[in-house]
């Protein structure tokens, strides 16, 4: 079932239309690896709008089980490296 979506009119440029929204979870959504105050209850009334997608390095390990249950979708991103004369380098 396709989702309302959200509609924006900017001035100067026109109205957008949103139907998914992209969010980092450390520092964005959460603080110290837990969900700030009152982000899951906004996140439910989100979610009956838009698709909610999170990405997070999950620096604190925390992230699957404190977004558990939540219509949205989240990718734990893995650290990739890569080799120089120097040693080990971060990509990127």
């Amino acid at each position: 079932m396709k989702k309302p979506g959200i509609t924006i009119d900017v001035p100067g440029f026109g109205k957008v239309q949103i139907d998914a929204i992209l969010s980092d979870y450390t520092g964005t959504l959460a603080f110290s690896g837990k969900l700030v105050s009152g982000v899951k209850d906004r996140l439910l009334r989100l979610a009956e709008l838009v698709d909610i997608h999170v990405v997070t390095a999950d620096s604190f390990g925390t992230a699957q089980e404190e977004l558990k249950g939540l219509p949205i979708v989240c990718r734990r991103l893995e650290a990739r490296t890569r080799t120089s004369r120097s040693g080990v380098m971060p990509w990127g």
